[in-house]
């Protein structure tokens, strides 16, 4: 029998964007001509969904989530 995990509304809104995460990934397997676009877009979703998990923690520490996605974090770029 499945363990029964009791869902923040934090932990379960970022559960919510790793499900849509993923359908946005098949999209892409379906939709040849925006494929990368779409994977892009599933990717910074996951990385949404991590911090919000990271958040939800409750861990006071500075060091944040590792990001999925291959691009450079806003904040430094400037």
């Amino acid at each position: 029998m499945p363990e029964y995990v009791e869902l923040t509304p934090v932990k379960d809104l970022a559960q919510d964007y790793q499900d849509m995460a993923a359908a946005y990934q098949g999209l892409g397997y379906l939709e040849s001509g925006m494929t990368e676009p779409l994977n892009r877009f599933a990717e910074k979703m996951l990385d949404f969904s991590a911090l919000l998990k990271h958040m939800a923690s409750g861990v006071a520490s500075t060091e944040w989530p590792p990001l999925t996605s291959r691009t450079t974090p806003l904040s430094t770029r400037f």
